[in-house]
């Protein structure tokens, strides 16, 4: 993360950079001028990751934050989701039935919480679905379980209590408790 000012203006440019685990070869993946943040690296060795992107079309506010892939040498990079759903797409996790499943929100909120999407792997830009739509609740961080489950954190919409772990199940649409301690906030 550096200083560099964004197209809206604010010092709040981030890239993504690749390191090998012995420390060597540093490369940077990402040239954005604005975040970029949310990796996760998928089974072809692809990332896929969030970016902000401005401008807007006349008569918008704020920017979009969209999906990404990019492959790990930081060649190909392709605008993953396209422009269905929702201005805010983050988090974004690869199932093991080629589901990727993120976080969908219209408004930003506070701690990027928000409904639960997803696109196939193999038609990113033509398969959008929206898979929660919970009035009481919002979702935060989803990780591949097994299939096309994903443990996520969920928390009340209002605010109110703390953030539990779930498991959620992309092809019935199900939601069951895993963990949700009263006193900690579990992500």
């Amino acid at each position: 993360r550096d200083a560099t000012v964004n197209e809206a203006g604010r010092a709040s440019a981030s890239s993504l950079y690749n390191i090998k685990l012995d420390g060597g070869e540093l490369r940077r993946l990402t040239f954005n001028p604005n975040r970029n943040f949310d990796p996760f690296q998928m089974w072809d060795g692809r990332v896929i990751y969030s970016a902000e992107r401005y401008p807007n079309p006349p008569g918008v506010g704020g920017g979009r934050v969209g999906l990404y892939a990019i492959h790990v040498e930081g060649a190909d990079m392709e605008f993953y989701g396209g422009e269905l759903g929702g201005r805010i797409q983050q988090m974004g996790c690869a199932t093991e039935r080629g589901l990727v499943i993120f976080i969908e929100s219209e408004p930003a909120a506070w701690d990027g919480a928000g409904q639960l999407a997803g696109v196939e792997e193999r038609r990113p830009h033509v398969t959008h679905q929206q898979l929660s739509k919970d009035a009481a609740h919002v979702f935060l961080h989803p990780s591949p379980w097994r299939d096309n489950r994903v443990l996520v954190s969920r928390r009340a919409s209002d605010g109110s209590g703390t953030c539990g772990v779930f498991s959620f199940d992309a092809d019935t649409r199900q939601c069951e408790p895993v963990f949700d301690s009263p006193d900690y906030h579990d992500v």
